[in-house]
């Protein structure tokens, strides 16, 4: 069985950058980083989808479906498992919870979540210069909200699973910073 630990966050805090840093670091043999748009992209199994129209195209019900066999699967996993993913994420004025109560209780071992913050100003700045996603452009004040309301799915998921939340910040030009705080954070609550 899997010990797990979330990694979550609002799209553009460098989540996926601190993982890819924590994987270059030689830890790829110690964590298995799970990405779930990469792993709910690989079950949708159109070549045509990009992982930023999943919120936009599919249905409510085909999101949760695609979400519940990445989950069993990730499930079916041993080791050490970090899923990289968002609190949740917004397709205009709709917010779509990264997980439902119900989905993390599937989980079999969660043991603790890594919320990645940053500055509202660095994560719209990350926004337009990464060419290779789809990212909803929006405003310092309306990231500033989607901060806000991704701080609360993350406090929640962590009084609903009674498991420890740490707060990650990746300040602009600090990602080395970020890796190691991470890293420092996954071996002391997986136990390395």
């Amino acid at each position: 069985m899997p010990k797990i630990i979330l990694v979550i966050g609002t799209p553009g805090a460098g989540k996926t950058s601190i993982m890819e840093g924590i994987t270059h670091g030689g830890h790829s043999k110690i964590y298995k980083i799970v990405n779930m748009g990469t792993e709910m992209l690989k079950e949708i199994k159109n070549k045509q989808m990009k992982r930023d129209r999943i919120r936009k195209e599919l249905s409510a019900s085909e999101i949760l479906r695609i979400r519940s066999k990445v989950l069993n699967g990730i499930n079916k996993m041993h080791g050490n498992i970090v899923i990289d993913t968002h609190a949740s994420v917004k397709a205009g004025n709709k917010i779509i919870p990264g997980f439902s109560f119900a989905e993390l209780a599937s989980l079999n071992k969660v043991i603790g979540i890594i919320y990645v913050d940053a500055e509202a100003k660095d994560i719209s700045a990350r926004r337009l210069k990464d060419k290779s996603r789809e990212r909803e452009m929006e405003s310092i004040a309306e990231i500033k909200m989607h901060q806000s309301i991704n701080l609360s799915f993350a406090v929640a998921y962590s009084a609903s699973l009674n498991v420890p939340m740490y707060i990650v910040k990746n300040q602009q030009e600090m990602l080395n910073k970020a890796i190691t705080d991470t890293s420092n954070i996954l071996k002391s609550t997986f136990g390395e």
